[in-house]
């Protein structure tokens, strides 16, 4: 299954939105007030049959470490599971895992 295919039917690009809503509560805790996110599917720059979530924050005051990284990893692939029900099994072997960029340089 392409890219394209994926996003179009398990709507993933529509999810996103979702999961940005869900988690807003735990990106201001983590964050701050003053922050703009996105959070969007991509294709993997390995595997373009795969996708990864790619989480944008820019704000002047965040500073995340190890420990927010991983949470906020770990808190988005959970919402997309969720958010995917019945099919996020279908989709697990497609997905290679959740980017996050802080003012525009990605986060290890």
């Amino acid at each position: 299954m392409t890219y394209d295919e994926l996003m179009e039917e398990y709507e993933i690009t529509d999810i996103c939105p979702e999961i940005d809503n869900d988690l807003n509560g735990f990106f201001i805790d983590i964050c701050g007030e003053n922050f703009e996110m996105g959070i969007f599917p991509e294709p993997d720059s390995d595997n373009e049959n795969n996708f990864v979530i790619t989480v944008e924050i820019n704000s002047e005051e965040a500073d995340l470490n190890k420990e927010d990284t991983s949470s906020i990893k770990k808190m988005v692939e959970q919402e997309l599971w969720k958010n995917l029900h019945n099919d996020a099994e279908k989709v697990k072997k497609y997905f290679s895992g959740v980017q996050i960029f802080l003012n525009d340089e990605l986060l290890k």
